[in-house]
């Protein structure tokens, strides 16, 4: 194979939607503060900046040293999942207020914790932007509130404010619950706006007659770069490569009817060990299989895709008879009588390996199935 020809030792590789005041309560008491105006003014925005998963902190002057910002960075310190070295789903940098409020900061990723009965610059600012009404609303029967903003000084982009009215009770578990979920809902935005900044890095230069042919034969919509190329190609089996000196990215499509009477979350990692004994380097017997003789083992959640029940599954990838290994992510559905799976794996060399499983996130958040 082309890959392992250059390489002989490798062979590879919440939605806080539109909320009313009445539907706060339903949505983790977060409010949208979107804009028709707004709207209409994303077109006149300068692109995005900011390192993917990162989020860019700004912190009222009340609460610069506060037990309430250290409850708020530990809840967004989550991991991600998964990659051989232990990676936060987000990176947290500390910014000045005085950068955003000239205008300077065009960060894709935002968060702002704001204290509304301090007297401050960042109070004052939010008040301006929201509006003192919207904010005592959202106020109104919490200590914490969370609103979110899009395209302030660049698109996409957004702006979260976790609103506080003085210090909040940190030993009340109502408190604590809210720091909680409204940081799992700034990681989940964050991923999706990620998502869509690295799918627009690659929309002009596309791979259309791979998208086509997987299409064709798997009927699956998905969007690649240009730089994907087939490795090997069989009945019901496809595998990608896009590969860059020490990196290679992978995905596979595969389909089989691997025992259709049980449920697709026992088949998964069976299923990823059959098509694996078809990735293979230059070593004598080699294989991929999937690691699960220790932790972390693989983790699996239940997502819809157009109205289809679809398994994802994260783990890690080993090879059998090679030191080859990495972090992987499977999707896998019902197609009628057969199971179908995507998997991307990955093999970096480098340190920065989830960045690397980034991308296949977010190739995988193109796909739409027939």
């Amino acid at each position: 194979m082309k890959c392992l020809k250059l390489f002989p030792f490798l062979f590879l590789a919440i939605v806080l939607a539109g909320c009313s005041s009445t539907e706060k309560k339903e949505q983790n008491n977060a409010v949208n503060a979107d804009t028709e105006e707004e709207a209409a003014q994303k077109g006149l925005l300068p692109y995005s900046t900011g390192t993917t998963s990162t989020l860019y902190l700004y912190v009222d002057q009340s609460f610069q040293e506060s037990n309430l910002l250290d409850s708020i960075t530990y809840h967004l310190n989550q991991p991600y999942l998964l990659t051989p070295n232990l990676s936060p789903a987000v990176d947290i940098t500390r910014y000045s207020f005085q950068t955003f409020e000239s205008g300077g900061a065009r960060t894709a990723n935002n968060l702002m914790v704001v204290n509304v009965q301090e007297d401050s610059p960042m109070s004052r600012y939010v008040q301006s932007q929201l509006g003192k009404t919207q904010v005592a609303e959202a106020l109104a029967s919490d200590e914490l509130a969370l609103i979110r903003v899009k395209d302030i000084n660049a698109s996409p982009q957004q702006i979260f404010y976790l609103l506080a009215n003085g210090s909040p009770n940190l030993s009340s578990q109502r408190v604590q619950n809210a720091i909680r979920d409204y940081s799992y809902t700034i990681i989940e935005e964050t991923t999706k706006l990620d998502n869509q900044r690295i799918v627009s890095s690659f929309s002009n230069s596309r791979n259309l007659n791979l998208e086509t042919k997987i299409e064709e034969d798997f009927d699956i919509d998905i969007q690649l770069p240009a730089t994907y190329e087939i490795v090997k190609e069989e009945e019901d089996f496809l595998w990608i490569i896009h590969e860059t000196g020490e990196l290679y990215s992978n995905i596979v499509f595969y389909r089989t009817d691997k025992n259709p009477d049980f449920s697709i979350e026992k088949q998964v990692i069976a299923i990823r060990d059959e098509f694996g004994q078809q990735i293979t380097t230059n070593r004598e017997n080699s294989r991929m299989t999937t690691h699960v003789s220790s932790k972390p083992l693989p983790i699996t959640k239940e997502l819809q895709i157009d109205g289809k029940r679809v398994i994802e599954t994260r783990g890690l990838w080993k090879m059998v008879n090679d030191k080859l290994g990495g972090g992987f992510v499977n999707y896998a559905f019902q197609q009628g009588d057969d199971v179908v799976v995507v998997d991307g794996f990955v093999f970096f060399a480098g340190d920065k390996k989830r960045r690397k499983m980034r991308d296949i996130d977010a190739i995988f958040s193109t796909i739409e199935l027939e």
